[in-house]
């Protein structure tokens, strides 16, 4: 009994050693394909817009913070922990992770114990009867060539470019929530300008009334100023479904239910920040788009590598060590034993095209792997460039406005003096009032346009993964099953 198990085990250890050896010889990752190089401009050319002298915001990974706003910041932890499709994205990786652990698995040898009872009948061997065995196969494919190793790079490569994902989409759930936020302080601001204006225009149209009903106005005077209050508070009221949409978006962001989301209005107002310099080559490294899309190249060339492989010889080794007997008291012992062992090559001969067929389909892969990456990087470049320009062009349109604002202004008060002096209309009242609360919005509505180009340079300058960052909840639906 015992040469039996030591020749057993000295033919086990011995194959389990050689095919070691042999797989050793592991794939290795080639170098990069030469369509992911890029010329990349050492800056931007927007950013000579950028005033050079103002003081520059520090910017980190909770970067919605530069605005102070402690509501915005409560909405953002919500929404981390919240936002379904974030939750799902989480879900994703982790399914990303356990392809990776169960393809490693594959490098290990399967062991397995077995227990049977059979009745058999046979003429030319063991007698008919009800035998009991007890076996413990063992089965090994080492992965001589790689092939396995190959594959799991390319799953890494995709777990990898599925937590960049993950963290793309809470970058831009951010920068859609905080825009949605400073939109909805916006048209809070709107509302509270024209509610103003109607304040205004009801004291006008008592002045007017008053002239109407002391015979120095006409009619049609007091009829303009009615016309000029109703629309201002039509206006008013067109913003309050503005402000109960947007409301309603940002519950749904947060993953809360409309009904169950309030947000105070507030007449604060957010000031735009000067953000630091974005170089061009950094923002390759921090936006996760971008490295997610390497990943999805570095998958796609080790997927290649492994339908090259396909071509090699598998070799497979199993042994097996059993009991069999036709009673069970005494099944172990040394009569009833029985062994093998040995090796198993599987050389591809013929198969109608399919492994050349999976070489093309794959080479197809990385070539579209690769241009997809040259997309999303020519993408980020224009992003950039675009709200470079943007936030400095709007911050021009901006001052000008202000200055027709103050024009305006002066425009309307000089108007109402001559209408009480009688020297002009009443029409003439109402044009300079229109103008100066179009060019109140105005002003209101540049300042939003610049502060919604400043979030998505925020977003690109806070793109590095930030695993201390709140991670999205798990729902646990399994325990429901």
């Amino acid at each position: 009994m015992k040469s039996f198990y030591t020749s057993f085990v000295f033919f086990t250890l011995s194959a389990f050693a050689i095919l070691s050896t042999l797989s050793g010889c592991s794939w290795r990752m080639p170098e990069h394909p030469t369509g992911v190089q890029m010329d990349v401009p050492e800056k931007f050319s927007e950013s000579k817009r950028v005033d050079a002298g103002t003081p520059k915001a520090q910017v980190s990974a909770l970067w919605w913070r530069v605005l102070e706003d402690p509501v915005l910041d409560q909405l953002q932890e919500f929404l981390a922990r919240e936002n379904p499709n974030l939750i799902s994205l989480a879900a994703v990786v982790e399914q990303a992770k356990a392809a990776v652990a169960a393809a490693q698995s594959n490098l290990w040898p399967d062991l397995n114990a077995n227990t049977g009872v059979a009745r058999s009948q046979s003429y030319l061997t063991a007698p008919s009867g009800t035998y009991i065995s007890q076996s413990f196969p063992f089965t090994w494919t080492p992965d001589i060539w790689g092939a396995m190793d190959a594959q799991i790079i390319a799953l890494k490569a995709q777990q990898e470019s599925s937590e960049e994902s993950l963290s793309m989409a809470r970058l831009t759930a951010q920068a859609t929530l905080m825009q949605s936020y400073l939109t909805l302080r916006n048209v809070e601001k709107e509302q509270a300008t024209l509610i103003d204006a109607v304040n205004a225009y009801t004291k006008a149209l008592e002045i007017t009334q008053s002239r109407y009903l002391a015979g120095v106005a006409a009619s049609t005077d007091v009829s303009q100023a009615k016309l000029q209050l109703s629309n201002t508070k039509a206006q008013s009221i067109d913003l309050g479904i503005q402000r109960a949409q947007l409301l309603h978006s940002i519950a749904a962001l947060v993953g809360k239910t409309p009904s169950s989301l309030n947000i105070e209005p507030t007449a604060a107002a957010a000031r735009p920040v000067a953000l630091p310099d974005i170089i061009p080559g950094d923002l390759l490294k921090r936006r996760p788009d971008i490295r997610a899309a390497m990943r999805n190249v570095e998958s796609a060339q080790a997927s290649l590598g492994a339908t090259k492989l396909a071509f090699f010889p598998v070799v497979t080794f199993s042994s097996s060590l059993g009991y069999r007997s036709t009673q069970l008291p005494g099944l172990i012992g040394r009569n009833n034993a029985y062994w093998s062992l040995g090796p198993n090559l599987s050389l591809p001969l013929f198969d109608g095209g399919q492994r050349q067929a999976n070489k093309r389909s794959a080479q197809a892969g990385l070539d579209q792997a690769v241009a997809a990456y040259r997309q999303v990087v020519l993408a980020a470049l224009q992003e950039v460039e675009d709200n470079l320009a943007a936030t400095s062009l709007l911050q021009e349109e901006g001052a000008v406005q202000a200055e027709a604002l103050t024009a305006a202004q002066k425009n309307l008060q000089a108007t109402k003096d001559q209408y009480l002096f009688g020297t002009v209309g009443y029409l003439n009242v109402i044009n300079a009032q229109t103008s100066e609360l179009q060019a109140r919005r105005a002003v209101m509505d540049i300042e939003n346009r610049r502060w919604l180009a400043i979030t998505q340079l925020l977003k690109n300058l806070a793109g590095q993964w930030d695993t201390a960052q709140v991670q999205p909840k798990a729902l646990h639906s399994s325990d429901n099953q």
